[in-house]
C-alpha cells in the first residue's frame, strides 16, 4: 500500500512525537537521578582536600548487597536495624524496603552504568577508571576515593537510594553509606542516611 505525500507526513509526525515524548521521560528520570548524584557528592566533598580526591568512573552495581534477603514482616520491624537504629516508621519501612520494591530496584541497577561529567556540578573532581591505573601505585598513598551507586527510585518516585563509598584510594579504610533522599516539593532532600560499615 502506498502512501500519499500527506499520509506520510502525518505518519512521520506521530513518530517525531512519540520519540520526543520518550526521550523526555527518560531525559527527565536521568535529571532526576543526576539531581540526587550532586547532592551526594555536594556531601562527600566538603569536608576532603582539594585536588586529593578521584571519583570512580564506573556506578558500583552493590547497591542492595545488604539488602537482598530483607523482607518487610510485622514480626521483625520493632527489633529491625533500620528502625531501632535508623527510626524508619513502619510506613517508611514497608514502603522502601518490602521484598517487592527491592525487586524494582534490581531491574533498575542490571545494566552497567559510566558517569557523565557534563552533568556533574564538581569540576575540581578527577573522574578516573579503577581498572586502568596511569599512575605508580605509591602515587595514590595519600589520595581519596569515592565510588557511587546509580540512584534507584520507588515505585512511587518519593524516595531514591544510593549508596556510596568514602575513604582511602586502596580501600583499606573507608565508610560504606546508604542515603535515602525523599522529594518534598518537587526537589530530593536528604532522608536518612544509614551506615553499613567499614568497607
Amino acid at each position: 500500500m502506498r502512501l500519499n505525500t500527506r499520509s506520510f507526513i502525518i505518519l512521520i509526525s506521530i513518530l517525531l512525537f512519540v520519540s520526543c515524548a520518550t526521550k523526555t521521560r527518560v531525559n527527565h528520570k536521568n535529571e532526576d537521578a543526576y539531581n540526587i548524584i550532586n547532592n551526594e557528592l555536594s556531601f562527600l566533598t566538603t569536608s576532603i582536600e582539594e585536588g586529593k580526591v578521584f571519583l570512580e568512573k564506573r556506578f558500583t552495581d552493590y547497591l542492595l548487597w545488604d539488602f537482598e534477603d530483607l523482607e518487610f514482616t510485622n514480626d521483625n520491624y520493632e527489633y529491625h536495624f533500620l528502625t531501632t537504629f535508623y527510626s524508619l516508621s513502619k510506613e517508611e519501612f514497608e514502603n522502601i524496603f518490602n521484598e517487592v520494591q527491592i525487586n524494582q530496584y534490581k531491574k533498575q541497577v542490571k545494566r552497567v552504568k559510566f558517569i557523565d561529567s557534563s552533568k556533574l556540578s564538581f569540576e575540581n573532581l578527577t573522574i578516573i577508571n579503577l581498572e586502568v591505573k596511569t599512575h605508580r601505585v605509591d602515587f595514590y598513598n595519600n589520595k581519596s576515593l569515592i565510588v557511587l551507586s546509580y540512584p534507584v527510585f520507588t515505585k512511587d518516585k518519593k524516595y531514591s537510594l544510593i549508596r556510596h563509598y568514602l575513604g582511602d584510594f586502596h580501600r583499606n579504610s573507608g565508610n560504606e553509606v546508604l542515603s535515602i533522599y525523599k522529594k518534598v516539593n518537587e526537589k530530593w532532600v536528604i532522608f536518612k542516611r544509614i551506615s553499613l560499615g567499614i568497607g
